[in-house]
């Protein structure tokens, strides 16, 4: 069920109680990793037999057996790409879609030992947000308008989290990223990995792109014509 609820956009059921405000997950590929039900172990105790003598499977016996299992599956592993296919693109929720795919395939393909520097991008919304939280006693709540986008630029070192409207644009999207980064920077273009699409319509916005209420972005260096 906890599965379940995840792929279909919905926070674990068996969790809503204890963590009624969400909590966030942190997702390891143990795709090559062996499970072993230590239940299913043979009874480390002394035995009898109907005529014949005790026996007794020692420790050391249980030690050595476990010894000899290895984490390695014997298979070949699931390729990426594959186990990403069999993830819904997206789902639907209270009218709002939620990629899932292409999150799950963010999670995947940051490195352990790469440590990006989060950068919050300083929208209008995000100015909003403070000013409310300052009269406020309490956090205020997110609106429902507002999307979080998360881009990771082109080595990975950075990672900007943008909030805006629905009906922002794509330009406006860019313009706050260019703000961010160094006048010595190349071009730039803003693309997601699944699917592999590049934003390039300055005009459509980011309801229209599918960008809502969240999504993981990525910056790459725009190709010279």
């Amino acid at each position: 069920q906890f599965i379940r609820d995840i792929c279909d956009g919905y926070f674990p059921s068996e969790l809503q109680a204890k963590y009624p405000d969400g909590v966030p997950f942190q997702i390891y590929d143990h795709r090559e990793t062996e499970y072993r039900n230590q239940r299913l172990d043979n009874f480390p105790g002394v035995g009898q037999i109907l005529g014949g003598k005790a026996t007794q499977r020692t420790n050391m016996d249980s030690q050595q057996e476990k010894a000899q299992v290895t984490s390695r599956l014997t298979e070949k592993p699931v390729s990426t790409d594959r186990f990403l296919s069999k993830l819904p693109e997206s789902v639907i929720h209270d009218g709002k879609i939620i990629n899932i795919r292409s999150d799950i395939a963010q999670n995947m393909q940051t490195s352990d030992s790469t440590k990006s520097k989060v950068v919050i991008v300083e929208t209008d919304q995000v100015k909003d947000m403070k000013a409310r939280r300052n009269d406020e006693s309490e956090r205020p709540q997110t609106p429902h308008d507002i999307t979080t986008l998360r881009i990771k630029n082109e080595d990975n070192t950075q990672v900007y989290i943008v909030k805006l409207k629905f009906d922002d644009t794509i330009k406006d999207l860019y313009q706050y990223i260019s703000k961010q980064r160094p006048a010595s920077a190349p071009q730039f273009q803003i693309r997601s990995s699944f699917p592999k699409k590049v934003y390039q319509n300055m005009e459509e916005t980011l309801y229209e792109c599918g960008l809502t209420p969240n999504a993981t972005l990525f910056l790459t260096t725009e190709k010279s014509k």
